[in-house]
């Protein structure tokens, strides 16, 4: 299969230049083809996860549409990436809050993750916190003592986000983007590896 992968470049104007580079690979959900080609599927979830990670966690500038059919497996186990149509922006400031948000679920530290939301830009009229700190440590209360790399992702972001349309908190554009993203990248990685945990990459 013939693919391209596009490259986008911003300039100070916000155009896009694409340029195209062709490429060949198999789509990351054909696992009888990646077998086929040897590819150690379990090392694969974690470097495609990685590869996300890095986006968000280093770069602040991310690939928003990580489905299947934007990841091809070259023969040398390269990621061509592809389509990046619909990209996040994460400011340095978001990523140490984001890191601080996996502090407080690990530490069980309601009052340090009712902040961290906060600090986010969840809140767009008056809230009560002490509701709010009521439902989160319910929440917190559901992974008790559950290591932080037995978490799965999509379960405890489906709660933090339950508790949030409760008490009418929305998430900025980027983090919705990022919840996507964060829920897209999971479901990939189990889907090459059952065993696969996103939070202990995270």
């Amino acid at each position: 299969r013939v693919l391209f992968r596009s490259q986008v470049f911003w300039s100070l104007s916000t155009a896009r230049v694409l340029t195209l580079e062709r490429i060949r690979g198999v789509k990351i959900n054909d696992l009888e083809k990646l077998d086929q080609q040897g590819t150690d599927r379990r090392w694969l979830a974690q470097y495609a996860a990685n590869v996300v990670l890095k986006m968000v966690c280093e770069d602040g500038f991310f690939h928003a549409d990580p489905h299947p059919g934007n990841f091809f497996i070259e023969q040398n186990d390269a990621i061509g990436l592809i389509d990046f149509g619909m990209v996040g922006v994460i400011d340095e400031r978001t990523q140490e809050l984001l890191a601080e948000l996996l502090i407080a679920i690990n530490q069980q530290n309601a009052d340090r993750l009712l902040d961290v939301l906060l600090d986010l830009g969840v809140t767009r009229r008056r809230i009560d916190r002490v509701l709010l700190r009521r439902d989160i440590e319910r929440l917190l209360s559901a992974y008790w003592n559950l290591p932080l790399g037995e978490l799965k992702v999509a379960a405890l972001l489906n709660d933090v986000y339950s508790v949030m349309r409760q008490h009418h908190l929305h998430l900025p554009p980027n983090l919705a983007l990022l919840l996507k993203t964060v829920i897209m990248i999971e479901g990939l990685g189990v889907n090459l590896d059952p065993d696969f945990q996103l939070t202990k990459l995270l």
